[in-house]
C-alpha cells in the first residue's frame, strides 16, 4: 500500500501543479502583467530548471533522508510534466 502511494505521488503533484499553474498563467496574461509569450518562456524555464535543481539536491542526500528524496523527486517530476 505504501509503495503504491509513493508511486502515485508524482502524478498527484502534477495534477495539482497543472490546475494551479494554468490559472496563474491566465491571470498574469489577462491582467497584462506579462505578455503570453513571456509567460510561456517563464513557465518553460521553471519547468526545465526546477527538476534539475531537485535532482542535484537529491544527489547530495544520504540514505537516512529518504522521505526528503521522495518529496524532492515528486516535486521535480511534477514540475517537469507541468510546465
Amino acid at each position: 500500500m505504501r509503495d503504491g502511494f509513493f508511486s502515485a505521488l508524482p502524478q498527484l503533484g502534477s495534477l495539482i501543479f497543472v490546475l494551479s499553474t494554468g490559472y496563474v498563467a491566465d491571470y498574469i496574461v489577462h491582467r497584462e502583467i506579462v505578455r503570453a509569450i513571456t509567460a510561456r518562456k517563464l513557465f518553460h524555464a521553471i519547468g526545465t530548471i526546477s527538476p534539475a535543481i531537485c535532482l542535484l539536491i537529491i544527489s547530495f542526500l544520504n540514505c537516512t533522508r529518504r522521505y526528503l528524496a521522495v518529496g524532492l523527486l515528486t516535486v521535480g517530476v511534477a514540475l517537469s510534466i507541468t510546465f
